[in-house]
């Protein structure tokens, strides 16, 4: 009984452990203050793309928004290169996908 129970708490700290180590893998730039903001405008006025450049590079945060105005796409750069989180929504507002980039590879 007592076997049955430590395999049962090092199965819970070993998921833990995992589930941690996967929320802190990435080290996405989320604001960047020697950044210049670069802004993407559709025809009507409204803001298409919002990007944080650095040394000529998007580095931070990049959204995106439909013509309505509703959120597209967000994601992040380091570097150039997609890093971190990015998510999509439809026109509606309904999350359509998401995935995890590192160092402009997709690894989720």
């Amino acid at each position: 009984m007592k076997n049955k129970l430590l395999s049962i708490l090092a199965l819970i700290a070993m998921i833990a452990c995992k589930k941690e180590s996967q929320e802190t893998k990435f080290d996405f730039v989320s604001s960047c203050s020697d950044c210049q903001t670069e802004v993407v405008k559709y025809p009507n006025g409204q803001i298409e793309w919002e990007y944080q450049i650095k040394n000529g590079k998007k580095h931070g945060l990049a959204r995106g928004w439909w013509p309505s105005g509703k959120i597209s796409s967000e994601k992040y750069y380091k570097d150039g290169n997609m890093h971190g989180p990015q998510k999509s929504w439809d026109e509606n507002g309904n999350q359509i996908g998401s995935s995890m980039w590192q160092n402009g590879k997709i690894v989720e």
